[in-house]
């Protein structure tokens, strides 16, 4: 049940600093490219893209094993492009800034909100497989989808309403990293442990 709860809570966390994320990526463009419609379409389209190849290779190598090992890379790798995109990000939209605007949009976000939301679609997926070696009689797909999502629901007033507007999108970007750190010591240190039937 312990092991439960922590990989519950790193689904929480997951869904919440997603969709910080999206909610940064928008604003980090609207200097660059304004807030109309064609952004936010294209902010919207490439979230659900990156999230669609997550789940696609989330669940594709999800290995009912016992190491935690795929879950540590996983969210290593979010860590380090939350790290990244503060300037990734800048560099790209300036680089593009003279190019049509759909064009450019499209480039900046499949560059730096992409990746990330690749990674983020992975976990989720990875997290249920990793939750039916405790249990295998629970349907576990619901439950997590339900705490990621609550997450973001969270985080979405938390980041959209104090965070965003009071430290900035740097700040925004490096509290998603510390948040995403937490979950480390479950995975380096956890131990997993099937339950008998």
């Amino acid at each position: 049940m312990k092991n439960n709860k922590l990989f519950l809570i790193t689904s929480f966390i997951e869904g919440g600093t997603l969709l910080a994320t999206e909610l940064i990526s928008a604003k980090a463009v609207a200097p660059y490219y304004g807030t109309s419609i064609v952004v936010w379409a294209l902010v919207l389209s490439i979230t659900l893209l990156g999230l669609a190849i997550g789940y696609y290779l989330g669940g594709k190598y999800t290995v009912n094993e016992f190491s935690n090992k795929p879950l540590l890379i996983v969210f290593g790798a979010a860590i380090v492009l939350n790290l990244i995109s503060p300037f990734l990000s800048k560099a790209i939209m300036q680089m593009l800034i003279n190019f049509d605007l759909g064009i450019a949009v499209f480039i900046s976000l499949l560059i730096f909100l992409a990746p990330l939301m690749i990674v983020y679609g992975m976990i989720s997926p990875m997290i249920v497989g990793k939750l039916q070696l405790f249990n295998t009689t629970q349907n576990n797909v619901g439950l997590v989808f339900s705490v990621s999502t609550f997450g973001g629901v969270l985080f979405c007033f938390l980041y959209g309403l104090y965070v965003i507007p009071f430290w900035g999108l740097n700040e925004a970007y490096f509290l998603n990293a510390v948040l995403l750190l937490f979950c480390l010591p479950i995975f380096v240190f956890g131990k997993t442990t099937t339950i008998k039937n």
